[in-house]
C-alpha cells in the first residue's frame, strides 16, 4: 500500500525521514537498560527533576546540564523537562523556571547540543481551568518560539489521576511530536489495553480517568508511541511491535520511543570521555 497523504504531509512538516513511515525514538536516563546502539532519529535526555535548578545536577560537577547525550546522528535531540510526579498548572513553570527566563533556558540547552524540549507532564490539577490549559499551549507556543522543537509525553490516555470535568484543548500546531506511554512501570500495554487506549489520542473524547480529548491528534503533530525496553528487554522488538499495532488502530503518522537506555551521572554524549 501507498503513504498516505496525511502521514506524507506530517513527515515532511516535522522532516522525518521520508523513505518510511515509522520513526525510532528513545530516552537515555539514570538506571536505564543496555547501552544506546544509535541509529535512532530521536533521542531525549531524560532527568525527571522537579526544577531546572535541580536539572543541573545530571551534568558534569553535578552544577551543569548535560551535554546531548546521543551519538549525534540524530535529527530531533530532545531534552526532557520534569517527570510523571510534576503537576501541571498555570503557575507551573514559574516554579519549574525559578526566575530563570524561558529564552535563557533554550539558550542553555542550545549551547549543550539540543534542539527540542520535551515535557512529561502525566498530572493536570484536579480543578482543570481554561487558564491551566492556556498555560499547557503556551509553553508548547513559547518552546518553537525560541526556535526549538516542542513534545509533549503522559501516560497512555493523558494525565493518570482522575478528574472532574477536565478539558485538554490541544493547539496542535505547536506541537511537534506527543508521545503517549503505553506502558507503566511493570508492563507494556502492547495487546493489554494499547487496542482501547490508542484511539483516544486519534478520535478524542472522554479517557478512563474522566479527560476530555477536545481533538483528535492533528495533521502538523508525529506520534511516538511510548514502550517499555525495561520491562520486555532491550531486544523484544516492543517499540516497533507497540508503534505497529497502535499506528494500524489510528493511522497516525510517527513511530515509537523507547524507555530507556542508561547514561548515568554524568550523562556524557554517546561514545565521549570524561576529562
Amino acid at each position: 500500500m501507498g503513504m498516505s497523504m496525511r502521514v506524507l504531509q506530517s513527515l515532511l512538516v516535522c522532516g522525518a525521514p521520508a523513505s518510511g513511515a515509522m520513526m525510532k525514538g528513545a530516552w537515555l536516563a539514570p538506571g536505564g537498560v543496555g547501552k544506546y546502539p544509535g541509529g535512532y532519529d530521536l533521542v531525549a535526555h531524560f532527568a525527571g527533576e522537579p526544577s531546572w535548578a535541580r536539572a543541573h545536577y545530571h551534568g558534569p560537577g553535578q552544577n551543569s546540564i548535560p551535554e546531548f547525550p546521543g551519538d549525534g546522528s540524530e535529527k530531533y535531540k530532545f531534552f526532557t523537562v520534569c517527570g510523571d510526579s510534576c503537576v501541571f498548572n498555570a503557575g507551573f513553570m514559574a516554579s519549574y523556571l525559578g526566575g530563570t527566563a524561558m529564552a535563557d533556558m533554550c539558550s542553555e540547552l542550545k549551547s549543550k547540543g539540543y534542539n527540542g524540549i520535551m515535557y512529561d507532564f502525566e498530572i493536570f490539577e484536579y480543578t482543570w481551568s481554561d487558564a491551566d490549559n492556556q498555560a499547557l499551549n503556551n509553553v508548547f507556543r513559547d518552546t518553537k518560539a525560541c526556535g526549538m522543537y516542542s513534545a509533549w509525553t503522559t501516560a497512555a490516555m493523558g494525565p493518570f489521576e482522575d478528574t472532574a470535568t477536565g478539558v485538554i484543548d490541544i493547539n496542535w500546531n505547536k506541537l511537534d511530536f506527543v508521545m503517549p506511554q503505553m506502558y507503566d512501570a511493570h508492563q507494556n500495554y502492547y495487546q493489554n489495553g494499547l487496542e482501547k487506549y490508542a484511539p483516544w489520542w486519534k478520535n478524542g473524547g472522554v479517557s478512563i480517568h474522566k479527560w476530555t480529548l477536545a481533538t483528535g491528534v492533528g495533521p502538523n503533530t508525529l506520534v511516538l508511541w511510548g514502550a517499555s525496553t525495561q520491562s520486555a528487554g532491550v531486544d523484544s522488538g516492543i517499540g516497533p511491535k507497540t508503534a505497529d499495532a497502535a499506528m494500524a488502530i489510528t493511522g497516525l503518522p510517527g513511530g515509537f520511543i523507547e524507555w530507556t537506555y542508561d547514561c548515568a551521572y554524568p550523562c556524557l554524549m554517546a561514545n565521549a570521555t570524561l576529562v
